[in-house]
C-alpha cells in the first residue's frame, strides 16, 4: 500500500462514526482531481480563549476548512457562527459549510471541489503551491534517543471530538520523579505525531495525572510517522527519563 492510501484510510477511519461526515469526506478523498492535496480530518485548532475546536476536514496547503452540518447544528447556528469566526481568525482559513438539511449533498460537495481547485490554480500560477510530500518516518527507539525530557503518548482509533482533549491530556499514571523531568509531551495518534506540548503543567486526581501546556504548532515532529511501537504500553519516555 502506498503512503497516500495509508493516510486516506487513517483520515476516513477517524470519521467512521458519523455517517454524513464520512460520506462527504470519502467523496472528496476519492476524487482523482484532488489526489495531490493533503487532507486532514478532525483537524485540531486552539482558540484564543484557551479552548479548542476540531475542523471536520482541513486542507492545510490551501487553508480551506470544511464543516459538515448534520441535524445537531440546526439548533446551534449562533454558536457555530461564533466558533467559525474564532477558527477563521486562529487558522487564517476559508470556511465551506455543507448542510445535510439542505440536501443535494453531491452538488454541495462539487462546489467545494471547485473552490479547492480554484485556489490550487491560483497558487500554481503564482508559483507558491507546496507539494504534498511523503511524511518522514522515525522508529520509536530512535525517537526516544533523539528527543530529551519527553513523554510519548500513543492513542489508537477514532475519537469523538468532545473526547479528544481528555484522551490526549488526562488519566496517565506517571511518577512524581518523572513529572519533574518531562519538558515535552508528544501525542502519537494512529501512528502519526499530531500534537507536541511544552511548558508542562500537571494535575493529579484519584491516582491519575493530566497535563496542560503550550502547543508547539511549529514543531518539526508534527506529521512524522512513528514506526515499530508495537507494545501494548500507551506511554513511553525518552531515554534520559528514568
Amino acid at each position: 500500500m502506498d503512503w497516500k492510501a495509508e493516510h486516506y484510510i487513517k483520515q476516513i477511519h477517524r470519521t467512521a462514526y458519523k455517517k454524513f461526515e464520512c460520506y462527504v469526506i470519502t467523496k472528496l478523498l476519492h476524487d482523482s482531481n484532488l489526489k495531490d492535496f493533503l487532507p486532514r480530518t478532525q483537524y485540531y485548532v486552539e482558540k484564543n480563549d484557551g479552548e479548542y475546536a476540531l475542523i471536520d476536514l482541513f486542507y492545510p496547503q490551501f487553508n480551506i476548512a470544511i464543516e459538515i452540518d448534520e441535524e445537531y447544528h440546526e439548533n446551534h447556528r449562533a454558536a457555530d457562527s461564533l466558533r467559525q469566526k474564532q477558527i477563521e481568525k486562529e487558522a487564517n482559513c476559508t470556511f465551506h459549510r455543507i448542510s445535510v438539511k439542505q440536501g443535494d449533498l453531491n452538488s454541495q460537495i462539487h462546489a467545494v471541489k471547485i473552490a479547492i481547485l480554484k485556489e490550487y490554480h491560483r497558487q500554481l500560477n503564482k508559483g507558491v503551491f507546496s507539494q504534498w510530500e511523503e511524511p518522514k518516518t522515525l522508529d520509536i527507539i530512535e525517537a526516544k534517543k533523539e528527543n530529551s525530557n519527553t513523554l510519548f503518548i500513543k492513542i489508537i482509533g477514532p475519537i469523538p471530538p468532545g473526547d479528544l482533549e481528555k484522551r490526549q491530556t488526562s488519566r496517565w499514571r506517571i511518577s512524581e520523579r518523572k513529572k519533574l523531568m518531562i519538558k515535552q509531551i508528544v501525542v502519537v495518534h494512529d501512528g502519526m505525531i499530531t500534537r507536541v506540548t511544552n511548558k508542562i503543567k500537571w494535575r493529579k486526581m484519584n491516582g491519575y495525572s493530566s497535563y496542560s501546556g503550550d502547543l508547539n504548532k511549529d514543531s518539526k515532529l508534527l506529521g512524522i510517522i512513528i514506526q515499530n511501537w508495537d507494545t501494548q504500553n500507551t506511554i513511553t519516555y525518552s531515554d534520559d527519563v528514568r
